[in-house]
């Protein structure tokens, strides 16, 4: 049973993994878009007002701001399915949650900080300056706090739509269940009634032919009746 159940095990164990991968990557090609989108509003913004914009400064500083959210996206995944918000624990979750967006904002300015440090030296052989990092905080947390809202409300979202399919499926394997238990009933109701007859169709051809009822006994009827029991 164990050595049966090790395919099935094995099977579902690769069908999760490739939805997360799917899932991930869908992901990742969304905050890429959202870099690439970001990049292309501030560098013509800049173009239109007859600026000379670097393009490596706003490609790096955008897509670091995009791929900072990723990398923390499954500590916030994992924040809201550990604490939930509901209707009763509104006012106790509230806080925690105003605590969380606090957190996501601090480490999102952090990681664009020491990344484009990194990138600008390696990359450009030059220094990355981002004004006074306590400033920033702040300023960077305005719209971190809506950023950590639009992800909470499309996880929630996401959320309630796959327990709603989960239960679908649930729904139709119980009616798939009890339809095979209405069948079995049924089946169980007919056997008796085949055994009757069978039983009546040799009493009648015992007293023209016992042969031919020995025969139906040990071959032919008695054979069938025990098949048609246990399907």
């Amino acid at each position: 049973m164990k050595a049966k159940n090790n395919p099935f095990r094995a099977r579902l164990f690769s069908e999760l993994v490739n939805r997360s991968f799917v899932r991930w990557l869908v992901i990742f090609l969304f905050s890429t878009l959202i870099g690439v989108m970001n990049f292309n509003r501030f560098y013509t913004n800049e173009l239109a007002e007859g600026g000379a914009p670097n393009f490596y400064h706003y490609l790096i500083n955008e897509m670091t701001g995009a791929y900072a959210v990723f990398v923390l996206l499954p500590v916030l995944f994992y924040g809201f399915k550990k604490f939930p918000r509901r209707r009763h624990n509104l006012w106790t979750r509230l806080p925690l949650h105003l605590l969380g967006s606090m957190a996501f904002g601090s480490s999102h300015t952090l990681l664009m900080f020491f990344s484009r440090k990194i990138i600008y030296a390696f990359g450009l052989h030059e220094s990355y300056d981002y004004g006074h990092l306590g400033y920033r905080l702040l300023m960077e947390y305005n719209h971190q706090f809506i950023t950590y809202w639009i992800i909470y409300g499309a996880a929630y979202f996401i959320n309630l739509f796959q327990e709603n399919q989960k239960q679908k499926l649930k729904t139709a394997q119980l009616e798939r269940q009890l339809t095979e238990a209405r069948l079995q009933a049924l089946q169980m109701q007919l056997n008796p009634h085949f055994l009757f007859n069978t039983l009546n169709m040799i009493s009648s051809t015992m007293y023209d032919d016992v042969n031919a009822a020995d025969k139906m006994i040990s071959k032919e009827c008695w054979s069938t009746w025990a098949r048609a029991s246990f399907l």
